[in-house]
């Protein structure tokens, strides 16, 4: 139980340093103009704010995960960890969508 827990620990510990560099990274008018593209019709500060932050809390997640598969595999490929990554952050919103329906 305790090394789980240790382990949690670690992750929010690499989610947050991670949040803070990927928001950082994502630009707000970068996400303007991808609403933009997608073609939504009306972009506030308020819907690009809401896309940003699911978009720095993806990244958090991801990366956190990939350093976290990086480890298990005891493998410094960290974009074959960073795939392992992304998949399992795919699965966790089929499976979070399924049940909320």
């Amino acid at each position: 139980m305790a090394e789980r827990k240790d382990r949690r620990i670690e992750r929010e510990r690499r989610e947050n340093a991670a949040r803070d560099r990927a928001s950082d990274a994502v630009d707000r008018d970068e996400v303007r103009a991808a609403l933009k593209a997608a073609g939504a019709r009306e972009v506030d500060d308020e819907a690009v704010e809401a896309v940003r932050a699911l978009v720095v809390e993806k990244l958090a997640r991801i990366a956190a995960r990939s350093v976290e598969a990086s480890e298990d595999i005891d493998d410094s490929s960290t974009l074959s960890a960073a795939a392992v990554a992304v998949a399992t952050e795919r699965d966790s919103d089929t499976r979070r969508a399924t049940e909320s329906r």
